[in-house]
């Protein structure tokens, strides 16, 4: 085991495609952290949960802001402040009939414990893969274009390096482990300029994009149901470590969300406790 980054930042994203907020701590469980992308506007017209309304239909969702308040409770209170200066409940009707006038569409809120993900609940990105990509399409640096919940400053590495930690487990202080298995595809998402909603399109023409290194994992349904047996809560106090093991046997999992897109996996299998920034990354 041997230490590879420290976490600079933890994030949640609590309505989907909307801005994230940054934590100093955050409780992590099978999904995910606690109100991170448990909220979507789905699209009224096809009848089911999906498809929800993102920012490739409506640009300035990105820069609508959110806030959470008693996180992780029955009595959790989610607001968001428009561009315009509006303050409003998330499940207000106000702020549907917005976002149905601004984006042409009939929609409905989704509420949903598990999380609204493409296909996994945790996600990650190095902060050297953010500063290169930014030199290498002559954009400016900002990690928040990748919506990661957690960026993590590699030590002695380079970017793209995390795409090594592929098949391998992430110890993030003594209890909470998170597999990794794949590597996210690019998406359309990050060339949106995370301020303006505006295009940058030359970032997905970056050779290096090929292979980004935003990743998530999801275990096996039968892991799952073996962690929730044996959960774990600790305290990831400032400095914590995350360690990369050569048993993986707990940690493995394919996606179970391949219906929706091909991106990569990142999850958690114990359940613990994470106070950032300035954690350690051992992997």
């Amino acid at each position: 085991m041997r230490s590879v980054g420290v976490i600079r930042q933890l994030r949640r994203y609590p309505v989907k495609s909307m801005q994230g907020e940054a934590l100093l701590s955050a409780a992590l469980t099978l999904q995910g952290f606690d109100e991170d992308r448990r909220y979507a506007f789905v699209q009224a017209a096809s009848h089911s949960s999906f498809p929800w309304l993102t920012a490739r239909e409506l640009p300035e969702l990105l820069y609508y802001r959110t806030s959470v308040e008693r996180a992780g409770s029955p009595e959790v209170l989610v607001t968001v402040a428009t561009p315009r200066g509006e303050n409003w409940a998330i499940g207000s009707d106000e702020l549907r009939k917005v976002l149905e006038t601004r984006s042409g569409r009939s929609l409905f809120l989704l509420r949903d414990y598990r999380g609204s993900y493409d296909v996994a609940p945790v996600s990650l990105i190095s902060q050297q893969t953010v500063v290169r990509i930014a030199q290498e399409s002559g954009t400016k640096e900002d990690s928040w274009r990748f919506r990661p919940n957690l960026l993590v400053d590699l030590t002695e590495a380079e970017a793209f390096d995390e795409l090594k930690w592929v098949g391998r487990t992430l110890r993030i202080g003594n209890t909470a482990k998170i597999a990794i298995t794949e590597v996210d595809q690019r998406c359309v998402m990050i060339s949106l300029d995370p301020a303006t909603g505006e295009s940058s399109p030359e970032i997905l023409k970056c050779d290096d994009l090929s292979r980004p290194g935003h990743r998530r994992v999801k275990p096996r349904n039968s892991e799952m149901r073996r962690s929730k047996a044996r959960e774990v809560r600790g305290n990831l106090r400032d400095g914590p470590r995350a360690r990369r093991g050569a048993d993986r046997r707990h940690y493995f999992a394919r996606s179970v969300a391949q219906r929706r897109s091909p991106t990569g996996r990142l999850c958690q299998c114990l359940e613990a406790y994470l106070r950032m920034p300035g954690g350690h990354l051992d992997v």
